[in-house]
């Protein structure tokens, strides 16, 4: 089914759906602001949130954390852990929690940055695939279309389009061969409009039977020029989690939407997160929808 990119579709939301007002966020970049730390979502891949310790310290200036590319995905039972790393250049190198916040907060700035927690950041390519119970640490860098094998536990760079498993994972095989491989990076799933987004999987089929082109297949599609991003502030959980706060901007690549009317109109959209509503208005492409992009 082909949806349009330029309606709203209406849904009711019974109980047991309430949650999925948060899909609306589904089709856009997802910038987090926790103080000077920077996490960046990709297209589809803000279900990722949850999956996320934060561990890191709260760096200096602003610092991009965590970067995903579009349509990753993760098993609920698996973490990704942004930060933690000890001093490990140091033969004692407990962190400040050893000491507590009283005791530290007596210490000189060079003690203190000796006991500073240590952090890399996360990044993952697109269309990573992260499977039940793995771990995901800090400096890991994953490969677009990389899958996880359950239990794996990730510390380094991955290639793209393999399954790596293990403790630590190592390279198991290639997860695609080379003409699938081909299919996925020209077609450019990550900057397909999302009314269009649900024909993905039967136009790759069709490919890969050899029923239609690869560019046969890019013209009967729409493509983003620039793609959608929302900055909303988080704030750091009592369980190391990632509160969710207000959005504070909106961005079309690297500019920020300064149009009054455009953002209200944005905002009145966008807050149906934030309401016990039982319809919710949605769009597929609400920037597009708007004729804002």
């Amino acid at each position: 089914m082909r949806l349009s990119g330029k309606i709203f579709y209406n849904f009711n939301l019974g109980p047991g759906t309430e949650h999925l007002v948060g899909e609306i966020l589904f089709p856009y970049e997802i910038e987090f602001k926790i103080d000077n730390s920077v996490l960046l979502f990709g297209r589809y891949s803000v279900g990722l949130l949850k999956r996320i310790i934060f561990l890191a310290s709260n760096p200096k200036s602003p610092t991009l954390l965590f970067k995903s590319g579009a349509f990753c995905e993760s098993h609920h039972s698996s973490k990704i852990i942004v930060g933690g790393e000890h001093n490990n250049l140091l033969s004692f190198n407990h962190s400040v929690g050893v000491y507590g916040k009283l005791l530290t907060s007596q210490l000189d700035e060079s003690d203190k940055n000796l006991l500073e927690i240590k952090t890399s950041g996360v990044i993952l390519g697109n269309g990573v695939i992260i499977s039940a119970n793995c771990c995901v640490l800090d400096a890991a860098d994953i490969g677009d279309g990389t899958l996880l094998a359950a239990g794996a536990v990730v510390e380094k760079r991955t290639q793209a389009f393999s399954i790596y498993g293990g403790v630590p994972a190592k390279f198991i095989k290639k997860r695609l061969n080379d003409i699938q491989i081909e299919i996925i990076r020209s077609l450019q799933i990550e900057r397909i409009r999302g009314h269009l987004v649900g024909l993905i999987p039967s136009i790759v089929n069709e490919i890969e039977l050899g029923n239609v082109s690869i560019n046969a297949a890019k013209r009967s599609l729409e493509y983003m020029e620039i793609i959608p991003r929302l900055i909303i502030r988080g704030s750091r959980g009592t369980n190391d989690e990632i509160i969710v706060g207000e959005i504070e901007n909106y961005m079309l690549g690297d500019s920020y939407i300064t149009d009054q009317s455009q953002i209200n109109q944005l905002n009145q959209y966008f807050d149906q997160c934030r309401r016990n509503a039982s319809s919710l208005a949605w769009s597929p492409d609400v920037f597009h929808t708007l004729n804002i992009s």
